[in-house]
């Protein structure tokens, strides 16, 4: 039992062996024979190694002109999409161009929709928003409202071109009563080289004309609540603006308590002084006079 047991152990142990084992063809036998084979030396193993590797190097050599090719696809392709691009651009500027000649044929000079014209912004807008703390996506969305604010009421201003913001929406200002309103200039189009004229305010010319000696900014006045369609204030430009209000007004009350203890200090000073003065004497008071008069001319005589 036991001699049976071990050789169905054995032959189960061998027959993966068997089974593993490569097939050799008979003509390559002599090759891998070991009792035929000889070491290498260290010169052979070192000339293989060499070899082979010369091969590789010379096996990716010959692939490069596929990745040069594939690299001159994709320059080719992006080439054509820049050529595409750039007749898209001429054509458009052609069809532009057309449309102007015939809207100067049919005599219509000036732009009917100035919703493309070029509105910039100030020093004082740009420092306004950066008070607000207004930057990135919230500023552009500040920026983008004034615009379309400004670009509707250009409208009303036959031959304006561009604009420049002044200074953003805001209440007061030279009139304390004056409604919200945003502050800009209206500029006509560049001729002959040189930059736009100015467009004055109907109220500038008015006052200009009754007072020849003087001189306005001819800005205008633009007031949002007068829009036929009103532009959406953005939520982060009002936070903004209720953030800074709130801040003035911290500053305004820090300002006045301090203005007013001031005041008590100085009053309080005062009646100090008037009742030291008047326990004195009139030779105290005569002599205290005449100290403080040689005290100021010998600082005069100083400077």
């Amino acid at each position: 039992m036991r001699l049976s047991s071990a050789f169905a152990v054995f032959t189960l142990a061998i027959i993966p062996a068997v089974f593993s084992t490569p097939v050799i063809p008979r003509d390559h036998v002599s090759d891998i024979s070991l009792t035929k084979r000889t070491p290498e030396s260290p010169p052979e193993v070192i000339q293989r190694v060499l070899h082979e590797r010369f091969n590789s190097l010379h096996a990716s050599s010959r692939q490069a002109p596929a990745l040069e090719a594939i690299y001159d696809r994709s320059l080719l392709g992006g080439l054509e999409k820049v050529a595409s691009r750039t007749a898209a651009k001429a054509v458009k500027k052609a069809a532009k161009a057309d449309r102007v000649t015939k809207a100067l044929d049919k005599g219509k000079t000036l732009p009917k929709r100035p919703s493309n014209a070029k509105v910039t912004f100030g020093s004082a807008a740009r420092a306004k928003l950066d008070e607000l703390g207004l930057h990135g996506k919230d500023r552009k969305k500040a920026k983008q409202y004034h615009k379309n604010i400004v670009k509707q009421d250009m409208k009303n201003h036959p031959g304006a071109d561009s604009a420049r913001i002044f200074h953003l929406a805001h209440k007061g200002g030279n009139d304390p009563n004056e409604r919200n309103h945003i502050t800009a200039g209206y500029y006509k189009a560049p001729a002959q080289g040189k930059p736009g004229e100015q467009i004055k305010s109907p109220w500038a010319k008015n006052f200009e004309a009754k007072n020849p000696d003087k001189k306005t900014k001819g800005l205008f006045h633009v007031y949002p609540e007068d829009q036929k369609r009103k532009t959406h204030v953005p939520s982060s430009l009002t936070r903004a603006t209720e953030a800074s209000a709130a801040r003035k007004k911290v500053e305004a009350d820090k300002a006045i308590a301090k203005a007013k203890a001031d005041e008590d200090a100085k009053t309080t000073r005062v009646n100090q002084e008037r009742q030291a003065g008047q326990s004195l004497s009139h030779d105290d008071k005569k002599a205290q006079r005449e100290a403080a008069k040689a005290a100021k001319a010998a600082k005069k005589k100083k400077t």
